[in-house]
């Protein structure tokens, strides 16, 4: 891992991000990158004009420096720390241009905020970071903001539960899963939701002998529980089962794929207030 990609806008549920990309920075001897997308806001055609300019235009340039002189003050912080650190500033859609920075910058791992999401609206539109892991094809780690006045959790990975639902080849995302727990010198956990909404294909003796014989030197039992849905019976094992990291996969999906069958892992990113990494796999 060379390069960690940290998008930020500034605020406290960024704040608690930059501590994760830390840790992994920290073991890795990776650089940051801190990257900042402006959007420009949309001149008010109904403020007095000065000329041929609004006055929206000078509040524009005004907001475009302050954060220019954010972004140089986080960056200088984390140089301070001892991390090796660059900036990317762009402008345009955020989900877009964080994606787009991640693949300019061939980045190992992109490590983002999540605010606390507290209104049915919120959750039915979900988050920047939802659309982030889906597009991104490094994985990606959603970190979380706890509401306010509340502490948020030691940044450290001591247990880490891979959720799985034995449906398809996860090998490739094991030993991913795996080489974090070997760096970190965390327990893996690994749990399966059976769900009615969630529909069960194949054997699951039929994956997890694949895993196996990739694995063979390691234990591989698998946590089976019974829920209404993937989403919920993975916060309820969660809630009785403590642990610092909770890694899922996702898979390409079309527009009627989701549609009919929602990804467990985008509500996951959603409701989890567990730390989330996001590993990616191509649909076949």
């Amino acid at each position: 891992m060379k390069t960690i990609l940290f998008p930020t806008d500034f605020t406290a549920a960024s704040q608690h991000a930059l501590e994760w990309a830390k840790l992994f920075a920290r073991k890795h001897n990776a650089t940051i990158v801190v990257l900042h997308v402006y959007q420009p806001p949309m001149p008010d055609t109904t403020l007095p004009t000065m000329g041929d300019l609004g006055m929206g235009a000078f509040a524009t340039a005004d907001l475009e420096h302050i954060g220019r002189e954010n972004l140089e003050k986080v960056v200088g912080k984390i140089r301070e720390d001892g991390f090796s650190v660059e900036t990317d500033w762009r402008m345009g859609g955020i989900e877009d241009e964080i994606v787009n920075s991640a693949h300019e910058l061939d980045a190992d791992l992109i490590v983002t905020g999540r605010s606390e999401l507290t209104g049915f609206f919120d959750r039915l539109v979900g988050t920047s970071a939802t659309d982030v892991a889906r597009s991104a094809t490094c994985p990606v780690l959603v970190v979380p903001n706890t509401s306010d006045g509340q502490t948020n959790p030691p940044v450290q990975i001591k247990q880490m539960t891979y959720a799985t639902q034995l449906e398809f080849d996860e090998r490739d995302m094991m030993s991913q899963a795996l080489a974090v727990a070997e760096t970190f010198g965390a327990d893996l956990h690994l749990v399966k939701v059976n769900a009615a909404s969630q529909p069960d294909l194949y054997d699951d003796n039929q994956f997890l002998g694949q895993l196996q014989r990739q694995f063979g030197d390691l234990p591989l039992n698998v946590d089976t529980i019974k829920a209404g849905t993937v989403s919920q019976g993975l916060r309820e094992y969660l809630d009785h089962h403590p642990t610092d990291l909770l890694v899922m996969t996702t898979r390409d999906r079309g527009f009627f794929a989701n549609l009919i069958n929602p990804s467990q892992t985008e509500h996951m990113v959603v409701r989890s207030m567990v730390p989330m990494l996001v590993l990616h796999k191509e649909q076949v």
